[in-house]
């Protein structure tokens, strides 16, 4: 009598090396020629995979885009914590900068924010993704509050924005500097219009 083997039967193990050719042909063709110049057939032709391939990981293609771009944007080893506001602050600052500047993001950040704008399917998944990161930065300035560095009434939202908006729009938008003196000044002055001494 032929016995049974109790362990249940499993897939094929998805492939990383699958997983990676998909985000960088994504990424290229996002870069290249925007939104709309992202077709499933041709990121599976420029990746060497089927569309099946595709489908199966994401079911749509504003997921794939999310999904690459996630993939530009590391979660962990952005957000320090050094115990003061003011450094944490401008360290976070260095990292985007570094994360604009020697990745893949800021090569593709403008396709993706004009592609936002008029695909209400891309704005929800892009919301939810900032929504997930900000979770992280907003810990700096709720740190901040516990030591009694700035008031307790702060929005930490805002105090983040005070320090990445000049970034992101001296780099998307104006060209101004965004040397180590720039971003330590955006940082000094968030922190000072909240401390508690004001």
């Amino acid at each position: 009598m032929r016995s049974c083997d109790p362990r249940p039967s499993v897939g094929r193990p998805r492939s990383t090396e699958a997983d990676q050719a998909i985000i960088d042909a994504t990424l290229d063709l996002f870069a290249a020629h925007g939104y709309d110049g992202v077709t499933i057939e041709a990121v599976a032709e420029n990746a060497g995979v089927a569309r099946s391939t595709i489908y199966r990981r994401f079911p749509t293609k504003a997921e794939l885009l999310m999904a690459a771009l996630e993939a530009t944007t590391p979660a962990e080893g952005l957000m320090p914590d050094t115990g003061s506001l003011e450094d944490d602050l401008f360290q976070l600052a260095v990292n985007l900068r570094q994360l604009l500047r020697s990745s893949r993001l800021g090569r593709v950040l403008p396709a993706a924010l004009a592609a936002r704008s008029i695909h209400p399917e891309l704005a929800a998944l892009h919301e939810n993704f900032i929504r997930r990161r900000r979770k992280r930065s907003i810990e700096i300035v709720r740190r901040a509050i516990e030591r009694a560095e700035i008031r307790q009434d702060t929005d930490p939202e805002i105090l983040i924005d005070a320090v990445v908006g000049p970034l992101f729009f001296r780099k998307l938008l104006s060209g101004g500097r965004i040397d180590d003196r720039a971003l330590r000044q955006f940082a000094k002055a968030a922190v000072d219009a909240h401390r508690i001494d004001r």
